[in-house]
């Protein structure tokens, strides 16, 4: 038996993993889809991110483009943080496991926080996409 801390504040989003939403169960996809959803509805993401930038909690490298306004895409990105962070504790083998374990007992605090997180890594993506991308 396997039994590691799940710590919220170890969860890294950086963009998407193939197949993320495999890794975790319809029950669980569907708790955090509609915590993204609600939670969304009453505090914008762009909210969300100034007030992050506001107390100094990112730098100035992000703007509020498509990928902070798109609700899927966050939950996406939180979903591939979970899972990444599961696979660095316990294994890919026993990360499916564990992460739904984990995911099913998480607080409103930690799923904002690991949606903080998303929303922040959405808003560096949209930043370099706006501002340093090169097109031909």
């Amino acid at each position: 038996m396997i039994k590691q801390e799940f710590n919220v504040n170890n969860v890294q989003c950086s963009g998407f993993l193939m197949m993320a939403n495999e890794r975790i169960n319809q029950d669980n996809y569907m708790i955090l889809k509609t915590f993204v959803n609600m939670h969304l509805m009453y505090a914008p993401a762009r909210t969300i991110l100034q007030e992050l930038h506001d107390s100094e909690m990112v730098d100035n490298y992000i703007f509020a483009g498509v990928r902070v306004n798109d609700n899927q895409g966050l939950l996406d990105r939180m979903i591939t943080g979970l899972v990444s962070y599961a696979e660095d504790v316990v294994g890919k083998e026993f990360s499916k496991t564990w992460l739904n374990n984990k995911i099913s007992k998480m607080t409103a605090s930690e799923m904002i926080h690991v949606l903080e997180k998303a929303i922040i890594d959405a808003a560096c993506s949209d930043y370099h996409f706006e501002y340093e991308e090169v097109y031909d």
